[in-house]
């Protein structure tokens, strides 16, 4: 069987984060090295660092909440696209992709070279629109982007959000996708579970399946 591959990135001081949200704190409260009974930390953020799933009301009202979220739709065989070109995600690179398999989709672009530069990059690959009506005409249930965002940095109506929120699609964002090549994968993406949320850290894990 496989290995579980970690697609996670670590929460850390200075990490790369969307530029308008509180900077990312990690502190002791208590520690052991100083004489304190127990390590005990201290962590402020956005829900949207790191490795993180946006719930359908991020940017649509009456939308499901983090907390609500299906599992089946978090959990289950996953495709991985892989798209080498440095530029926004279009329906035809997974054109290729049976309907059957694109219940969840996570895209690998370019954009992973982007977190070894430290610091935000506003031009980052994101997926277009007509992708997203595409993926919503597939039944996709959940997308996932290698990098901060589903739309582009400059969409200011976040009009990917809008269309894969409307439809009930979880969007996870900031999967570390590098060294995972294209196929098919089963995947478990499991957010902190924050009542009435629009989003929440996330830890995804992925294993090859056996067959395509």
């Amino acid at each position: 069987m496989a290995a579980w591959m970690d697609c996670t990135r670590t929460l850390r001081a200075g990490m790369i984060q969307w530029p308008d949200d509180p900077v990312f704190e990690l502190r002791r409260l208590a520690d052991m090295n100083q004489g304190d009974d127990a390590n005990v930390t201290f962590m402020a953020a956005s829900v949207h660092i790191g490795t993180h799933i946006d719930a359908p009301m991020h940017f649509v009202a009456g939308q499901p909440g983090i907390d609500e979220l299906s599992l089946d739709d978090l959990c289950g065989e996953a495709t991985v696209v892989h798209l080498r070109e440095d530029r926004d995600v279009g329906p035809e690179d997974f054109a290729h992709v049976p309907e059957k398999h694109l219940r969840r989709v996570l895209f690998r672009t370019a954009n992973e070279k982007r977190w070894e530069k430290g610091a935000f990059d506003k031009g980052f690959a994101a997926i277009s629109p007509a992708a997203a009506r595409r993926l919503v005409e597939a039944g996709t249930r959940l997308v996932g982007v290698d990098y901060a965002s589903v739309d582009r940095y400059d969409a200011a109506d976040r009009p990917v959000h809008k269309i894969l929120g409307a439809a009930g699609v979880i969007m996870v964002e900031s999967v570390d996708l590098s060294g995972v090549e294209a196929g098919r994968y089963e995947m478990i993406a499991l957010p902190i579970k924050l009542a009435g949320a629009d989003g929440a850290p996330a830890r995804v894990i992925l294993r090859r399946l056996t067959e395509d």
